[in-house]
């Protein structure tokens, strides 16, 4: 009874491990995402962009984000990074954030290019707010939002198809593109918007002064 009581503590510790490695986590560096994307298609808790990479991250592989997808907070980092290159953050497998996608202003300096092409759905907010040097968005798929707020003076492009559904995260409804260098946010009114039994506050203005 005692070896076999063993040799099944032995089977499931690596299981354990794996679960363990799949919560809420700080990305850092590519070695940090490789990590991630490798090893987890669902991550359990929170996925935070730290202000100190300095480099492009892929997130391929991972698939459902059951917390935020966020940027971390600037005043807990003693060196942003203000990278002169471009940085990109890409995911072609991800589909699910079901808490919100957060990324405002202490994002990493050089982030320009944001690609999540078969991102389906945001149970929480989207906010894309007070980015200085973001250019290119793709969420070509995104169709329902808790809510959708957009505020990207240098974004020239945006990949989107359509927006249906505005579910409600905090309190809010709201359809929300400002500050942009976008020609045309059609996408997100070019269908009726499911918003459920109540109204939502829809504004845009999507040129830079």
């Amino acid at each position: 009874m005692r070896r076999s009581t063993v040799a099944l503590a032995l089977c499931l510790a690596p299981s354990a491990f794996a679960t363990q490695q799949c919560g809420s986590v700080t990305i850092r560096s590519a070695a940090d995402a490789e990590a991630l994307r490798k090893g987890c298609s669902t991550v359990d808790g929170t996925v935070t962009l730290s202000a100190e990479l300095n480099e492009s991250i892929s997130l391929d592989g991972v698939q459902i984000i059951t917390g935020n997808l966020t940027s971390g907070d600037c005043n807990l980092v003693a060196n942003r990074s203000s990278s002169a290159s471009a940085i990109s953050i890409l995911s072609s497998t991800l589909t699910t954030i079901h808490g919100d996608l957060n990324l405002g202003s202490c994002v990493p300096g050089g982030l320009t290019n944001i690609s999540f092409p078969n991102l389906k759905a945001v149970d929480g907010g989207f906010d894309i707010v007070n980015f200085g040097q973001l250019t290119y968005l793709d969420i070509t798929n995104l169709d329902s939002v808790g809510y959708f707020y957009l505020w990207a003076p240098p974004l020239q492009t945006m990949l989107h198809n359509e927006l249906r559904n505005v579910t409600g995260a905090h309190g809010t409804k709201r359809v929300f593109v400002t500050q942009t260098s976008l020609t045309s946010v059609d996408s997100l009114f070019r269908n009726p918007l499911d918003i459920g039994d109540s109204l939502a506050s829809v504004e845009v203005n999507y040129f830079t002064n």
